[in-house]
């Protein structure tokens, strides 16, 4: 079985520090989501994830992002970059990257749950036909 090579320790130090294990759940109504899945090189999947997780195979990256129009800290929209792996037989998704376009939210995000969350500009627009999406960190595109 693949495992990931990543080093825990250095994954650490870019990674938020939880303020509380217990935080409350949050409701998000009338949220939109949108997933996009796409293939990775096979030569990037170990080193992203720690060893405690399995790369799938192919190696895949996955983007979701969340336009909330309502939430205990306004209105935000986060996008989340995610690693496909497997904790034992189970799905999930690694968390390797987040941004957020409300400062509030971002903060409460990393700190309460744990998303490493960047603050940056999010264009999310739903059309008829598709969906545009862009992530802008320090002026630079991203996404």
């Amino acid at each position: 079985m693949i495992s990931g090579t990543a080093d825990p320790e250095a994954l650490a130090t870019s990674r938020p520090t939880l303020v509380r294990l217990d935080a409350p759940a949050v409701e998000l109504p009338d949220s939109e989501i949108l997933q996009a899945m796409f293939e990775m090189p096979q030569s990037a999947r170990e080193c992203v994830v720690p060893p405690g997780l399995h790369p799938t195979n192919p190696a895949a990256l996955v983007f979701v992002a969340w336009r909330c129009p309502d939430s205990p800290w306004g209105a935000f929209t986060l996008v989340q970059a995610r690693a496909q792996v497997r904790s034992g037989t189970r799905p999930r998704g690694f968390v390797t990257a987040a941004w957020c376009d409300q400062v509030e939210a971002a903060a409460e995000l990393a700190h309460g749950f744990g998303f490493p969350t960047r603050v940056g500009e999010i264009s999310f627009e739903r059309r008829y036909d598709r969906v545009d999406l862009e992530v802008r960190h320090e002026g630079e595109r991203i996404l």
